[in-house]
């Protein structure tokens, strides 16, 4: 940067306030420089060169983006200031520093996209992970279960009173016919209980139904170094 010294005290046809704006940012920006303060360096050396456009700060700008890692930004101010000075002292030394930012920028550009490759990768990961969610609960008339116990009960209440009334219609007039009777009506009287319980069971269920249609599966990690988690109504 002692270029810019010497062209900054060189002959200008710049206004004494330009001028002076110019050795003041020129100043402040190589402080920065020096202690290792490469953006408020850059921010300087930018300003300058809107006010002077001096290829030397084009030089300087280059310099304060290769240290702050910006390879293919310092490449292009690399070679628009040898194309403002073909004949620049330090030609030399600038055409290694753009063959080594172009390397550095490329490896950059390789390691972003492996980074992205890497998020992907992880992303896809943290998704297998997650357990499956489970389906929506089925609506009641899905419940077979409870259609079973409902139409169950209601045949059997059907067939215990058909056999409890054939047992009152018989005509009783022997013993072994009051016997009969008594066995129609047991039994008629036993299936209509029955058949009522089993209707009202089956009606309950029908009303407080609440299962998934499918048992849900999902394979992650555990913290026990298990991979396999099951979650559903079983």
């Amino acid at each position: 940067m002692a270029l810019a010294v010497l062209l900054i005290g060189a002959p200008s046809s710049a206004g004494k306030e330009d001028l002076g704006r110019v050795k003041e940012l020129y100043r402040t920006g190589s402080q920065h420089f020096e202690l290792g303060e490469y953006a408020p360096a850059l921010d300087d050396f930018k300003e300058a060169y809107r006010v002077r456009p001096d290829p030397v700060f084009l030089y300087n700008i280059a310099q304060c983006h290769r240290f702050l890692g910006n390879h293919a930004e310092a490449v292009r101010l690399y070679k628009n200031y040898l194309n403002q000075s073909p004949m620049a002292p330090n030609r030399k030394d600038v055409l290694a520093h753009i063959v080594t930012e172009e390397a550095a920028a490329i490896d950059s550009q390789r390691k972003a996209e492996q980074n992205v490759a890497e998020a992907g990768r992880r992303e896809v990961e943290l998704r297998a992970a997650q357990p499956a969610p489970l389906p929506p609960p089925a609506p009641w008339y899905h419940d077979t279960l409870g259609w079973v116990f409902a139409v169950g009960g209601f045949a059997l209440v059907g067939a215990g009173a058909g056999l409890l009334g054939f047992g009152l219609s018989l005509k009783v007039t022997m013993v072994q016919a009051r016997t009969t009777q008594v066995a129609y009506e047991a039994t008629g009287g036993v299936l209509a209980g029955v058949g009522v319980a089993a209707l009202i069971g089956g009606i309950v269920k029908l009303a407080v139904y609440d299962k998934p249609e499918k048992v849900a599966f999902g394979l992650f990690p555990l913290d026990n170094g298990g991979m396999l988690s099951i979650a559903g109504g079983f």
